[in-house]
């Protein structure tokens, strides 16, 4: 791992649950190129779901190191995740004490300063830059699919009483539909942090990054996790942050008012690709320009054409 790279990771069973379902990894290819950050949140009874998180958390980070070699980033990420879906499916098909086993994930892959994010359920992604947090992944929630319906708002959402009712999670089926973005170029100062809803359910997004930018990562990791336990801790909460260093070191100032949080904003992430899109369309106008110059040059030859022959002859 590049020194002006800092990661902190932590997880903690939360003040309500007798186990923690949840499991982190920080992952490093045998080359050095690749640095992933993985994060898990079991599902289906406690057995199983600390079954399902920690072969994801684990086994995510192999299958992607063998199929990255002869893959693009996004291919490899995604098929990594269907492999070891379909483990933990077969898994839970044969034994009945992991039948109804699953998990989300949550992934950060980084190499040559640019990020690959994937994820499958509601363990979210945000980046945090300057004055601006973004949440880059979109929860695979029946509420959310409420939320972009119309039918509920966000703050409704929070106290809905089927909150933590996914449309999407690792094992329950053969193959699994994986949301993946990237190349996302990284910037000096540039911050992202994986969590588990049991950190996102008590803690808000400007929040989160206030104290991801005013202590040093692992700091701001551990301080997270208690703040969200000072709030009841209902859940198990898994925090990952990765920092890529700039010359300004961390305040130990925990102040929320500078930040301003967006979802799902990828105008904000994907700069390259906007900015394909800006010439794209710039590409267009011209050639639609040519088309129409084109067709009244025809139009004016096909007139001259007509009077000629209209014309008396003397």
């Amino acid at each position: 791992m590049s020194s002006k790279v800092s990661v902190g990771i932590g997880t903690d069973p939360g003040r309500m649950r007798e186990e923690n379902q949840d499991a982190t990894s920080f992952y490093l290819t045998d080359d050095g190129v690749w640095n992933l950050l993985i994060l898990c949140d079991g599902m289906g009874g406690h057995a199983g779901g600390r079954q399902a998180a920690l072969i994801a958390s684990v086994e995510i980070g192999i299958e992607f190191a063998d199929r990255v070699i002869s893959k693009t980033p996004i291919e490899a990420l995604k098929e990594s995740i269907n492999a070891v879906n379909r483990r933990i499916y077969e898994q839970a098909q044969v034994s009945t004490e992991f039948r109804h086993m699953g998990t989300t994930c949550a992934v950060l892959a980084v190499a040559n300063n640019d990020a690959y994010l994937a994820h499958v359920g509601d363990s979210r992604i945000y980046r945090i830059r300057h004055e601006a947090v973004v949440q880059v992944t979109k929860d695979h929630s029946y509420v959310q699919q409420m939320i972009d319906s119309g039918i509920l708002s966000p703050e409704q959402a929070n106290e809905h009483p089927n909150s933590n009712l996914l449309t999407r999670c690792i094992g329950a089926r053969p193959d699994v539909e994986v949301d993946a973005i990237g190349p996302v170029p990284i910037a000096a100062g540039d911050r992202y942090l994986l969590c588990s809803d049991g950190l996102w359910g008590q803690v808000s997004a400007v929040e989160i990054a206030a104290m991801s930018t005013a202590f040093a990562a692992q700091d701001a990791v551990n301080r997270l996790i208690n703040l969200a336990n000072e709030r009841g801790g209902p859940d198990n909460i898994s925090v990952q942050i990765y920092h890529y260093f700039d010359n300004s070191p961390p305040s130990g100032i925990f102040s929320t008012e500078k930040f301003q949080s967006k979802q799902f904003d990828l105008d904000l992430i994907d700069t390259d690709k906007n900015q394909f899109n800006k010439t794209t369309e710039k590409k267009g106008i011209k050639k639609s320009s040519k088309l129409v110059f084109g067709f009244l040059a025809l139009v004016v030859i096909f007139l001259l054409m007509v009077l000629v022959v209209l014309m008396p002859s003397k």
